[in-house]
């Protein structure tokens, strides 16, 4: 039986993984495969923050309720695309097995211009599932049990607060997500943003280099020996 406990600044969660049945789901090998790909964020990625619709009284600043506000941010991150693979007994006399997958994609070392003043403003590291295998239609939180798990586990355990959430897709190349980041329990104060992100494209040398090695493979390929 496996337990893991996760604690988060912006939500208490504790989960716990257990074994489901090992004999008739045991897991006898597993991996993962992954891809990083540096993004850069379009010109149509925003942040804004909503304040809480709670009326302030007495509010020692003099500026009355805090408004709403809206700015462009730039920057960018890392993609971890991770193809995640169990092949796991079906617990039949034959000793058959079978192969069952996930892909996930997660943002990594985000660096984010435009923002600097808010705290709390922090793309929660996402990791997102993809339904599907094409990273078209991505979902994310930061609930207690969301993570990559196998078919012999699964989750237990309660989200106390607000959750930060992320969804959006791969398209044509074009990363778009939407999230929100709550700033209370609650989650009457939050951040929301919009990211439209595509991938650093390879340097014309490097391409150039790249082209000019296949090149030189082809033709000893034909060379006398």
């Amino acid at each position: 039986m496996k337990f893991n406990h996760c604690i988060n600044l912006t939500v208490l969660a504790v989960a716990s993984l257990l074994t489901v049945n090992p004999a008739s789901a045991l897991v006898v090998d597993s991996g993962v495969d992954t891809t990083v790909v540096t993004y850069v964020f379009g010109a149509g990625s925003t942040a804004t923050y909503h304040p809480s619709s709670l009326i302030i009284i007495g509010d020692p600043s003099g500026q009355g309720n805090p408004q709403e506000e809206t700015r462009n941010i730039s920057g960018g991150f890392e993609v971890e695309f991770s193809h995640y693979w169990w092949q796991y007994t079906l617990g039949d006399s034959a000793g058959s097995t079978a192969i069952t997958d996930q892909y996930w994609l997660r943002l990594a070392n985000p660096v984010v211009a435009g923002v600097s003043d808010w705290a709390g403003f922090a793309l929660f590291g996402s990791q997102m599932q993809s339904i599907g295998n094409d990273y078209s239609n991505l979902y994310g939180d930061s609930g207690a049990c969301f993570s990559p798990r196998g078919p012999d586990t699964y989750c237990t355990g309660f989200n106390n607060g607000a959750l930060s959430q992320i969804s959006g897709g791969l398209v044509n190349g074009l990363l778009t997500l939407d999230g929100t980041i709550p700033l209370d329990s609650f989650g009457g104060s939050y951040y929301a943003y919009h990211l439209e992100a595509s991938p650093v494209p390879i340097p014309a040398a490097a391409v150039l280099y790249g082209s000019a090695l296949a090149g030189l493979a082809l033709l000893r390929r034909f060379l006398p020996t």
